[in-house]
């Protein structure tokens, strides 16, 4: 695996630990609108995957 598929994977799991941060936070929202954390946990979701932004890849 070269360098920047891993850097890739590191940053998908980085970005999915995020998502399920805020799914833990919208549990108990103290006073945040829960689409406030539905937000957050779409938009860690669809760019930790790259479909999103510029998700561009060397193939």
């Amino acid at each position: 695996m070269d360098l920047q598929a891993l850097l890739h994977w590191a940053y998908v799991i980085a970005m999915a630990v995020g998502a399920l941060y805020f799914i833990s936070l919208g549990t108990n929202p103290r006073g945040v609108p829960k689409y406030e954390y539905l937000i957050a946990t779409l938009y860690s979701h669809l760019v930790g995957f790259g479909l999103y932004g510029n998700g561009t890849r060397s193939r």
